[in-house]
């Protein structure tokens, strides 16, 4: 397949000026949350990279349905009827096939609250499993912390540890892992 080439001006693609939107778009979002994430790792012990990143991928940088209008960052979902939450279709794998399901998500009234909610999360663990998260918390590089998210079974996406470690080295994330 060919595809023509726009041109804004004599010298530069259209594909080019939209990428290079994208790229300041994704910029920005990690910007807007990394001193967030970095409050977090300050008070909870969750490297910043893994908060940013996470956000990143499973909510497409804030633009996804649930992070843009329910301030969900994580698709963190909801398993408690007194908690505000929202039922949305989403994509699971079950034996490494893609799946579409509705689930309940935990609505948030901004990025703060779910990110926090994030970080108690893998603090606290969950009812069956109080220590299921330790290994990313004890993590002291991406690395060790994205390869215990997925031997966790944090996320259901075999290629999940590959996809944040690509985020931190692409966008440089692991440089808000050191506080000041």
């Amino acid at each position: 397949l060919i595809r023509p080439t726009f041109f804004v001006s004599e010298t530069i693609p259209v594909t080019y000026m939209t990428n290079k939107i994208e790229q300041n778009t994704r910029l920005q979002f990690i910007r807007k949350i990394a001193p967030m994430a970095q409050q977090d790792q300050k008070d909870f012990g969750i490297l910043s990279s893994i908060t940013i990143a996470q956000a990143c991928l499973e909510s497409d940088f804030g633009r996804s349905q649930l992070s843009s209008k329910y301030f969900n960052l994580f698709g963190i979902k909801s398993y408690n009827d007194n908690l505000p939450s929202i039922t949305l279709p989403t994509t699971e794998y079950e034996n490494n096939k893609k799946i579409t399901v509705n689930a309940s998500f935990r609505s948030y009234e901004n990025y703060q609250q779910s990110i926090t909610d994030h970080s108690k999360l893998f603090i606290t663990g969950v009812d069956w499993n109080r220590d299921l998260y330790k290994p990313v918390v004890e993590s002291t590089d991406y690395a060790s912390a994205t390869k215990a998210l997925v031997s966790s079974g944090y996320a259901t996406d075999p290629s999940y540890a590959r996809s944040l470690n690509s985020l931190i080295e692409k966008y440089n994330i692991d440089h808000y892992d050191r506080l000041n």
